[in-house]
């Protein structure tokens, strides 16, 4: 495992990004009491669908990203969205829905950073964005 989150983050791996995704955040640099919350209820719920092993491996990812992590200088928690994909699958979610929970789950606090730049900065906030998926047509 070590070794493929070595991988990861030398940005031969995966997307290769350098980042382990689901760990850090802006603002809670200590922990993300989100987190620590959906952390709690993915146990239950994993015990409670017979998922334990999927939960155990993620909870072992967490630890060694974060020891590979410190190594490099940096100290991070994992933040909400490490978790969230494992909850939303225990539910039975469908994978597409995935990105249009996040955006709702976002959309007040966006709004609001977006309303404060206006009001006292007079910009408009507009975020980069990168479109991935395919061409679907509606």
């Amino acid at each position: 495992m070590k070794s493929v989150i070595q991988k990861i983050l030398a940005k031969d791996f995966y997307d290769n990004s350098g980042l382990v995704y689901g760990l850090g955040h802006a603002v809670y640099t200590v922990s993300d009491p989100r987190a620590d919350l959906l952390k709690i209820c993915c146990e239950n719920l994993a015990k409670q669908k017979n998922r334990e092993d999927e939960y155990e491996f993620l909870t072992k990812f967490e630890k060694v990203a974060k020891s590979c992590l410190a190594g490099n200088g940096k100290s991070l928690s994992n933040n909400v969205d490490f978790y969230s994909g494992f909850a939303y699958n225990m539910l039975q979610i469908p994978e597409d829905m995935y990105t249009p929970l996040f955006v709702c789950s976002r959309m007040a606090g966006w709004l609001a950073h977006n309303i404060e730049n206006k009001m006292y900065d007079g910009r408009i906030m507009r975020p980069a964005t990168k479109y991935v998926g395919g061409n679907h047509s509606l």
